[in-house]
């Protein structure tokens, strides 16, 4: 169970899910299997993870949608060693980054009305590769959410990690911000795209 997230964080995820055509997770999990059968208006579904068993298990609890949707797809991406929480260990391998945050999408030719982050690998990353996917396929990014969640994300110490948590929040518009639940929205600039891109080249 999520139970880091409180009951009115969870309703809030669920009506980001009910209310949108097309979702991309970065890490899956309990969403995938309770909250996504449920979306009524879910044309498109694509997620990513880099636990191999726990992927599997969730692709075979999802069977029937994958029948009845012809873009329901799973993405593993081979970061190398984790721990036991899913972190990635200090040998990581070489682009483990690349294959868990650019390389899923790069397989997806349209924007994605959520996308959605777990906070478990590279969550920074994923916000900015999330906005870059929505902008080059021409998204109405007043329309586009972000979403961050997990106990991980919201226990951080302050580090320097956290400082460029606080570059994403002066980039975006933040719909909802609570303990583990962030909702970013992007207004498409030339001054927000730039500083988006010079935080992931710091993220590299």
């Amino acid at each position: 169970m999520m139970t880091y997230l409180n009951k009115d964080e969870m309703m809030h995820l669920k009506k980001l899910y009910y209310d949108a055509t097309s979702v991309f997770e970065f890490g899956v999990g309990e969403l995938t299997t309770t909250v996504v059968p449920r979306a009524k208006n879910l044309l498109r579904y694509a997620g990513v993870d880099s636990n191999a068993e726990l992927l599997s298990n969730v692709r075979n609890k999802t069977t029937i949608q994958q029948e009845h949707n012809d873009h329901f797809r799973f993405f593993f991406a081979d970061i190398g060693q984790t721990t036991e929480s899913d972190k990635t260990m200090q040998n990581e391998l070489k682009k483990a980054q690349y294959q868990y945050t650019v390389a899923p999408l790069g397989l997806e030719l349209q924007a994605f009305d959520l996308y959605v982050i777990d906070g478990r690998q590279y969550y920074l990353q994923c916000v900015c590769v999330a906005f870059f996917h929505a902008i080059k396929y021409g998204a109405n990014m007043d329309k586009i959410r972000v979403v961050v969640h997990g106990e991980r994300y919201s226990n951080r110490a302050m580090s320097g990690i956290d400082n460029q948590r606080l570059q994403i929040e002066d980039i975006t518009d933040i719909l909802l911000l609570s303990p583990s639940l962030q909702v970013h929205r992007l207004v498409p600039s030339s001054e927000n795209i730039r500083n988006l891109y010079k935080l992931w080249q710091q993220l590299q």
